[in-house]
């Protein structure tokens, strides 16, 4: 948003709108509109509208059939931006934009640009883009065009431009196509915290939860995603990868720094639960339902937590009360548990269906694939899986390569992005490209790159690197490749269906 000292006119602008008085963008616009002639209202009424859109949604893209005048809110902020001087072209430019004049809101953003020009004492950020970014969305393609141009005019820095020219086709692309143009440009620019960030949050929408908590860790200061929604997102790719003590601490300083953040409580609950800490968990899922935090969620994780302690009677009430609704499976396993007087050590509870879909998805893609997998990745699925659970692969007893902040899985380096990253109990690193069959780029050629890469890099100078090619029907010459080098081994995988007689 605008760059200005907020502290003194926020602390005017709380006294004014106080937060108990509950005062909502309509009724506060609607003051500040007629307060023309008051001391500061033009910094009042700047402040408001950075306030607005620093709430505003930071989801990825807008629904195709979301119409922005139906927004009270929305309204609201535009009859504000109305009412600003001239110095404020961003304002006014989102305002124009969310009208739907697209080409009075490039005229005006670009002329504030002009207005505050970039220089080397105070360079454009990503912080810049990300207001850009989270505001337009899908809904504005051509003015990241513009705003390269513009910026290159005032010798922004590469990285900047670069990002302005992948945002357009991110938006307009399907998520693995996302993935590969977010890594291509950390590999250009191993900085990027936007690219990060966006990487992150792609990963947890594909369930790649390593992935997805290894980009979002170590992120204190987001650049296009609030904050708490970081916390939350890290929290829950923690859980699902088993890194329970991980997904506790992250729930607990998201409610230290967000007390009234609604869903977190419930997943704190949910990790204590999954941890045995049942009476731990039981207090927060009471708190929950006492302060109607993610109903019916928590609601159903109270009455599995109170069977897991064995007290059967006090879930059959929560069940019967009617007040919630509480899933079918765990409504059976508590009326069951009354009648039959079950112990807790007696109680088991399934789980959701995730690792089932996941399961049947991976087996539906194969058997349409006949010989081969059907993608890349579902084999990166089925060997990540492998590796995980401490199944030797390759003849070897490996693991993915995991530091806070890195996994090893769809690795980026600067010369391109490794399928796997996996280590041996000795700490050397074997670099694992995977391919469907042999009719793809050399994979020999690339598999030595990257480990030419390693090899000179200071960070991994004293370690040992080996390949490992994975594919389906090697060709003559990829063998002949491999067996001239002595630490690249060749693996072929196969799917085979066998009739029982």
């Amino acid at each position: 948003m605008e760059k200005k000292n907020e502290t003194d006119i926020g602390e005017l602008f709380i006294k004014l709108f106080p937060p108990e008085t509950d005062a909502g963008f309509v009724e506060a616009s609607k003051k500040l509109c007629e307060w023309d002639g008051r001391p500061r209202i033009d910094e009042l009424r700047a402040y408001f509208c950075n306030i607005f859109l620093e709430l505003y949604s930071d989801a990825p893209e807008y629904d195709p059939k979301y119409v922005f005048l139906e927004d009270p809110d929305l309204h609201a902020y535009c009859r504000v931006a109305d009412k600003l001087s001239s110095d404020h072209g961003f304002y006014k430019g989102v305002a124009a934009f969310f009208r739907g004049d697209r080409r009075a809101a490039q005229r005006l953003l670009l002329k504030n640009i002009d207005d505050h020009r970039p220089t080397a004492e105070d360079p454009v950020t990503e912080y810049e883009i990300a207001d850009f970014f989270v505001i337009f969305k899908n809904r504005f393609p051509a003015f990241w065009p513009a705003l390269c141009e513009k910026y290159a005019g005032y010798g922004v820095s590469p990285e900047i431009i670069d990002l302005c020219r992948l945002i357009p086709r991110y938006l307009s692309c399907a998520m693995e196509e996302r993935i590969d143009l977010l890594t291509d440009h950390l590999s250009r620019c191993p900085g990027s915290r936007f690219a990060r960030e966006r990487l992150g949050l792609d990963y947890y929408s594909m369930k790649m939860w390593r992935n997805a908590a290894a980009c979002l860790e170590n992120d204190d200061d987001p650049v296009a995603v609030k904050y708490n929604n970081l916390l939350y997102y890290l929290a829950n790719a923690y859980l699902k990868c088993g890194e329970l003590v991980s997904a506790e601490k992250t729930c607990r300083k998201c409610l230290d720094a967000y007390p009234d953040e609604p869903d977190v409580m419930n997943l704190l609950g949910y990790t204590l639960m999954k941890r045995k800490r049942y009476s731990e968990a039981l207090s927060v899922f009471e708190k929950c339902l006492e302060e109607n935090r993610d109903i019916p969620y928590s609601a159903n994780n109270c009455v599995k937590t109170l069977l897991y302690l064995g007290r059967n009677k006090e879930a059959l009430d929560i069940v019967n009360g009617g007040k919630y609704r509480i899933d079918k499976h765990i409504t059976e396993k508590a009326v069951r548990a009354y009648r039959e007087k079950r112990p807790a050590a007696r109680i088991t509870i399934e789980e959701g269906p995730d690792e089932a879909e996941l399961t049947a998805e991976r087996r539906a893609a194969s058997e349409k694939s006949g010989m081969q997998f059907h993608l890349e990745k579902l084999l990166e699925d089925e060997l990540e899986a492998k590796l995980n659970a401490g199944i030797p692969v390759f003849g070897k007893k490996l693991s993915i390569f995991r530091r806070p902040g890195e996994y090893g899985r769809q690795y980026v380096i600067p010369v391109g992005r490794l399928d796997l990253l996996c280590e041996d109990e000795e700490g050397d690193l074997y670099v694992v490209e995977l391919k469907r069959d042999s009719g793809y780029d050399d994979a020999y050629a690339k598999t030595v790159q990257y480990m030419e890469w390693f090899e000179k890099s200071t960070r991994f100078k004293n370690k040992t690197i080996f390949g490992i090619i994975c594919l389906n029907a090697p060709s003559n010459e990829l063998i002949e490749k491999v067996r001239g080098n002595k630490r690249i081994s060749l693996f072929e995988y196969s799917i085979r269906f066998s009739e029982i007689e």
